[in-house]
């Protein structure tokens, strides 16, 4: 059983991200009614089930949390220079 602070897991990443991808910048809205209607089944129902998730995490969710790593940043332009010396290598 996962606790409230234990990551989700990739197939549940995999989901929300297919669901936002499929309704664009309102997701989480119509996530939320679908929720209510109980008319998303699978992962996506059962995140809405599981306490460790629910409506008040989908409120924190960020679909960026999902990445496993962020790549590392030049500590010289913090990766955004494309003309940085050491990140044109």
């Amino acid at each position: 059983m996962k606790t409230p602070t234990q990551p989700l897991s990739p197939e549940e990443h995999a989901a929300l991200r297919a669901f936002a991808a499929r309704h664009g910048r309102t997701w989480k809205a119509h996530l939320r009614h679908a929720w209510m209607d109980a008319s998303e089944p699978g992962t996506l129902q059962r995140l809405r089930n599981a306490h460790y998730f629910g409506p008040h995490g989908l409120t924190r969710y960020r679909l960026t949390d999902d990445q496993e790593e962020e790549q590392p940043r030049c500590p010289d332009c913090n990766g955004y220079d494309s003309h940085c010396d050491r990140c044109s290598d």
